[in-house]
């Protein structure tokens, strides 16, 4: 279930944390929601809501044949995206935010090994 919310973010947020709002389409994430502040949680409702919907409209258009299997595997999915956000959707944020953090540290390291190798290569 993370590896299918981690691919999600992949696709629809920007790779920055500090960028204030992150725009795919009409989808919009803004990186200064905090997770712990109650008033946040229209922002993390509608998130949840726009991610369910999208995962809807991506079953919808899996109708071959050879789409089935994937197709049973993103239902599931969006069923257990309800049960885990249904009634929490501040976890939401808190899970991109983290896999936000994780990937921008990914990034972070490769760049850094690629200036080390670039450097050594350079002399």
């Amino acid at each position: 279930m993370l590896h299918v919310i981690n691919v999600v973010a992949h696709k629809l947020f920007l790779h920055r944390l500090d960028v204030e709002c992150a725009a795919v389409g009409n989808f919009c994430y803004r990186s200064d929601v905090d997770e712990d502040n109650a008033e946040h949680e229209k922002f993390a409702i509608s998130l949840r809501d726009q991610l369910i919907r999208l995962m809807e409209d991506k079953v919808a258009e899996m109708s071959s044949d050879d789409m089935f299997l994937p197709k049973l595997k993103l239902q599931e999915t969006v069923l257990q995206f309800r049960q885990m956000y249904g009634a929490r959707p501040m976890n939401l944020v808190r899970t991109i935010k983290n896999c936000l953090s994780t990937e921008m540290k990914l990034v972070q390291d490769a760049d850094s090994v690629c200036s080390c190798y670039l450097l050594w290569s350079a002399l």
